[in-house]
């Protein structure tokens, strides 16, 4: 998300852009490197709507998130899609470790089954 994002601004603005290394930011993958915290994706544009907007971005970040957390989601289907969307879903949360789980209980994938490597860093109880 955050590589998407930055990489618009790149061709767009240029300036502080074209040196931000967009591979500082890889840890967001699985909720922070497969801790199910926030969603990366939601970090993602976190750190863009930051860059672009300073503080304003908070606002936007705000309302990323709530629209994630109510929407059925995925919206856009794309032409030739590399898998095939069986069900949308809304996560009801920022979090990835709920939004995944929400989406395998309505598949019903069983943890570990999804193909994703989720969940896989849980420390040991």
């Amino acid at each position: 998300m955050a590589s998407s994002i930055i990489d618009q601004l790149r061709e767009q603005i240029g300036g502080p852009y074209n040196n931000l290394p967009v591979e500082a930011f890889v840890f967001g993958h699985g909720g922070t490197v497969g801790w199910g915290t926030l969603c990366g994706t939601l970090m993602g544009a976190g750190i863009a709507t930051s860059f672009a907007a300073g503080k304003k971005g908070e606002e936007v970040l705000n309302d990323v998130i709530a629209w994630y957390g109510d929407t059925q989601l995925p919206i856009f289907m794309p032409a030739n899609p590399k898998a095939t969307i069986k069900q949308v879903n809304a996560s009801d949360s920022p979090l990835c470790h709920v939004s995944v789980g929400k989406w395998m209980k309505k598949r019903q994938v069983r943890p570990g089954g999804c193909g994703c490597g989720f969940p896989h860093r849980y420390p040991a109880q």
